[in-house]
């Protein structure tokens, strides 16, 4: 299943069951996304452009659907990833290998998409030996890193939808919490 699909899948679950939480705004323009792969020195991932293309992220008057995160706009991951860049890219310290993840705390491939309060959710474009390109991850806010959460953008809405359906969540203050997560 592809990423748009999946996306559009999630967002009209979030909108029936959280229909006072953040809203989602209109796509990405050619711009934005123009601007963000500036800010990050390389191409913005296939599946994010997707994602920013169904929506340009949502709007920061409420808390984020999943896990308390908000999904970015384009100028909001552009600015989370230059404020990670520039706290821990003194260089940034290697993980050592194999692993999954090529970074320890954070790393120059790391897209943010989602975020709350220094917690994100992660597009990793350059996993570890043992990771593969387009991992997402949850990178809260003092890094102590899990397993990746799926091998793809477009696999991470499927999980999160499948737990949906099966009714493996709770809601918690505006947000969606999954059963799997916690």
């Amino acid at each position: 299943m592809n990423v748009d699909i999946a996306y559009s899948e999630f967002r009209a679950r979030v909108e029936q069951l959280l229909p006072e939480g953040a809203h989602f705004l209109p796509a990405a323009s050619d711009q934005e996304l123009a601007d963000l792969a500036a800010t990050l020195g390389r191409p913005v991932p296939e599946e994010l452009v997707a994602l920013l293309r169904s929506a340009g992220g949502q709007s920061d008057s409420a808390d984020g659907p999943l896990e308390w995160c908000r999904f970015l706009t384009p100028a909001e991951i552009g600015e989370q990833y230059a404020m990670l860049r520039e706290l821990f890219n003194d260089p940034p310290e290697e993980e050592v290998q194999p692993s999954t993840y090529r970074w320890q705390i954070w790393g120059p491939g790391w897209i943010p998409f989602a975020a709350s309060d220094g917690n994100s959710f992660i597009l990793d474009t350059e996993p570890g030996l043992n990771g593969v390109v387009g991992q997402i991850f949850f990178r809260p806010n003092v890094p102590d890193l899990d397993d990746p959460l799926a091998s793809s953008l477009s696999e991470f809405f499927v999980v999160v939808n499948a737990e949906l359906e099966a009714g493996s969540y709770t809601v918690d203050d505006g947000t969606l919490l999954l059963d799997a997560w916690q």
